[in-house]
């Protein structure tokens, strides 16, 4: 067990003002900028500034990526309200959840046609006098604004992404640097309408704690460089006898010890006492871990037997990850708790993976963990620790494999062992965690702009594909009632470039569907593109695994399975009524079926082009390469018709502009 080095990060604070806010919170709620770029450390209260807004009398949409967020969000919010001195009354008609949680929430309350309200809830959610809020994930939103297949709803059939920008005040993306190139289409549609529509004063704030550089895809979406404002919280680094008058603390010193080749198990045995006071004082353990199945699952005997040497009790540990998320019904593998019906704040110690590293605050000062598949990841994870004028401690695991892997792991590894037993600032461990030259703000300044911001470092960039994915985005909503109707009217000359050669492109493909020999090969190929373009995010294919010893039940990604564990290899797959794969497992909980010889798994997908019904397989990672060989094969061949030459090309465009592939499931 070696200990490599020990370094603390400073307690830091920011200045605030009259109002008890920051200069960078009364920023985000009062610079004139249409899109705003918000950069600050985590526990800076980005999330609280529009709070502040709503208690003022705005309507705020705020998007976060989990449904997890989301609801440790409402719970804040809630709280928060209380104590400001609204009633519990008036706190339930000013919040919505719009995600597959308050879906179940509603329709419990006797809600019937859940979407037709939440269309309403657009426009106002309460004639209650005060501002409102409503918080979303982006799947939500884009299919309640955006997608044109939504059955028709009495009322608001015509209530599209134009009535966000009408009738919110701020649209909040928050947690930015997890978006997906794909999913960043929804953002933009929105940031680009803010903008050709400023008459309407509505504002997008994109916020994070490891910002990535959205740069070219602003660029190729059309915007210019005025349009977009960077914004960063000035923070000044704090010590024992620094006067807290005029600041508001959000961290205190937060030591990190980092060990090699050490268990996270190990490490809270070592650290005993640490551990059982910290727990004593009602506050929480968290073990963050990179891995779901590698990691946290096979290490739960190990960490079992650690809390047994504590004397604590596994009951007293929730699960967190999106498999132990995903359960329904009741089963326990070694006394753990799990599911998503469980509360965090009623456990001392919480066990989970990268889920819970985005946004969410616990009562925590004491942390072990894993360092992340990021730079990004690892800040975020610090970030967890010491909320609030508090010292607090992380210990962390770094692994020979790990260091081998990630250059950014090993320039860390040689940063603290240099400043071993040193102080150092939150902005010299972003800085040397950052990926990227800093974001330097390319809008002139206001009156109302601070002159004293400083830039901002870049967790990587990315890429423009992400602009053409959103013009194609953009292509396929156009069908939606409202934008038909808002084209003519409203959008005539305000359609962003990028958006109309995206539409080009698909009519071109579309055309070979007049062809009698092509019209069933290219009516499926964009029926199947175009579920690919308005998938926000990639989630892997997942098996509902249900025990039939028990009640319950676990949504688990197919390719985890053949990997990590015996299941498949036991049972057999089978699909229900719902069209749903199942695999019936006579054990009472899968981890019982984990293996140690974790085996390579070569996932394989069926191309699919607009010329032919047949498939091509392809290794996953060859998709784009193996494409573009076989239109490259079909356009040799001079025999070919003109329209399927056509066709081809704009699909090799496409791809090439995108990075987008059509496989057939």
């Amino acid at each position: 067990m070696e200990l490599i080095s020990s370094i603390t990060v400073c307690g830091h604070a920011v200045q605030t003002s009259l109002n008890g806010m920051s200069e960078f919170q009364n920023q985000l709620l009062n610079d004139p900028s249409l899109v705003r770029m918000a950069e600050a450390p985590a526990g800076c209260g980005k999330s609280y500034a529009f709070l502040r807004a709503v208690l003022n009398g705005d309507r705020v949409l705020f998007v976060v990526p989990t449904r997890r967020l989301a609801m440790n969000l409402i719970s804040t919010l809630q709280h928060d309200m209380r104590n400001k001195g609204w009633s519990d009354a008036k706190i339930k008609n000013k919040i919505s959840l719009w995600s597959s949680d308050g879906r179940e929430t509603m329709k419990a309350n006797g809600v019937k046609n859940v979407t037709q309200k939440r269309l309403f809830e657009l426009s106002e959610l309460s004639p209650l006098a005060g501002g409102e809020i409503v918080v979303t994930t982006p799947e939500s939103l884009a299919w309640l604004t955006l997608d044109p297949e939504r059955s028709p709803i009495k009322g608001v059939s015509d209530r599209s992404v134009l009535d966000i920008v009408q009738n919110f005040n701020h649209i909040v993306f928050d947690e930015m640097h997890t978006i997906e190139k794909r999913g960043l289409s929804l953002s933009l549609i929105v940031s680009w309408l803010c903008v050709q529509f400023p008459q309407w004063n509505s504002k997008l704030s994109y916020l994070s704690a490891t910002p990535i550089d959205l740069t070219k895809v602003f660029d190729s979406f059309g915007f210019k460089s005025t349009d977009i404002t960077y914004i960063s919280e000035n923070v000044t680094d704090i010590d024992e006898s620094d006067s807290r008058s005029g600041r508001r603390v959000i961290h205190g010193d937060v030591k990190i010890n980092c060990y090699k080749d050490t268990t996270l198990s190990e490490l809270i045995i070592i650290n005993k006492d640490y551990v059982l006071s910290e727990i004593s004082a009602d506050r929480q353990i968290i073990l963050i871990y990179d891995q779901l199945f590698d990691g946290l699952s096979k290490a739960l005997p190990e960490l079992a037997h650690a809390l047994n040497v504590l004397g604590l009790k596994t009951y007293q540990s929730l699960l967190i990850s999106s498999v132990d998320d995903s359960q329904k019904g009741n089963a326990s593998y070694l006394g753990f708790a799990n599911g998503s019906d469980k509360d965090p704040k009623n456990y001392p110690i919480l066990i989970a993976t990268s889920s819970i590293e985005i946004g969410v605050t616990f009562n925590c000062r004491l942390m072990f963990m894993e360092p992340g598949y990021s730079s990004s990841s690892m800040v975020q994870r610090i970030g967890r620790v010491s909320r609030g004028d508090f010292d607090g401690s992380i210990f962390m695991s770094l692994k020979k494999e790990c260091l081998a892997r990630h250059i950014w792991l090993k320039r860390f590894e040689h940063w603290v062992r240099k400043h071993h037993e040193h102080k150092v600032s939150i902005r010299d461990l972003t800085d040397v965690l950052s990926e990227d030259l800093p974001i330097k703000a390319c809008s002139p300044e206001s009156s109302l702009r601070s002159t004293r911001r400083r830039s901002a470092p870049s967790y990587g960039s990315m890429s423009s594909q992400a602009a053409a994915i959103a013009g194609l985005y953009w292509a396929y909503a156009e069908r939606h009632i409202g934008l038909q109707k808002a084209r003519k009217e409203l959008l005539h000359g305000k359609v962003p470039a990028i958006a109309n050669k995206m539409s080009h492109l698909l009519s071109i493909i579309k055309r070979l569907s007049n062809d009698i020999e092509y019209e069933d090969a290219s009516k499926n190929w964009l029926t199947l593109f175009e579920k690919e373009v308005k998938t926000l995010r990639s989630i892997p294919k997942t098996v509902k695994v249900r025990s039939t010893y028990t009640d319950a039940s676990w949504k688990i990604p197919r390719d985890s399975l053949l990997r990590d564990t015996i299941l498949l290899d036991k049972y057999d797959l089978i699909e229900n009524s719902k069209g749903e794969m199942e695999l019936w497992i006579d054990d009472p909980h899968w981890r019982n079926g984990l293996t140690d010889d974790r085996r390579s798994v070569k996932s394989v997908e069926s191309l699919c082009l607009p010329h032919t019904v047949d498939r091509f397989p392809s290794k996953k990672f060859d998709l784009q390469k193996n494409m573009l060989s076989i239109i490259d094969n079909v356009l040799s061949d001079e025999f070919q018709p003109e329209n399927v030459i056509v066709a081809l090309e704009a699909v090799r465009s496409l791809a090439l502009m995108t990075g987008l592939i059509c496989i057939d499931e």
